[in-house]
């Protein structure tokens, strides 16, 4: 059900001009699922935006969860957050690119389609 919206949701967003929209999922401190939908016309509001989210205070025990993130592992609030899950990712991305990929092309998926920011590429060993 939530595939079904969240899709709606974001083909209204582009429809409305946005061109860059992004989806995850936040878990509040009690375990309540938050699904937020983000659009932007430019890929600096997409860099804007996960500073921020990445910037939320971890005492309130929000956590994140990447939808492309094929084991669903939650995510805590650190500055340099876990990044099994981006590997993951990208070793998926990778496979499906069967001339390889480079490490720009690595972090414009990273900033355009997961809840990572592009440097946390580096230093990921896919």
């Amino acid at each position: 059900m939530f595939t079904f919206l969240r899709e709606q949701y974001r083909d209204t967003l582009r429809q409305a001009g946005f061109t860059h929209t992004l989806y995850f999922e936040m878990v509040d401190e009690g375990g309540r699922k938050l699904y937020l939908i983000f659009g932007t016309q430019h890929e600096r509001g997409l860099e804007k935006m996960k500073d921020a989210m990445w910037k939320v205070d971890p005492s309130y025990g929000v956590r994140y969860r990447d939808p492309r993130d094929t084991q669903q592992q939650m995510l805590d609030l650190e500055f340099e957050p876990d990044t099994a899950p981006l590997r993951r990712i990208l070793r998926d991305f990778i496979s499906e690119a069967p001339d390889g990929l480079t490490i720009p092309e690595l972090k414009q998926y990273a900033l355009l389609e997961t809840v990572y920011r592009p440097a946390q590429v580096n230093g990921v060993d896919p």
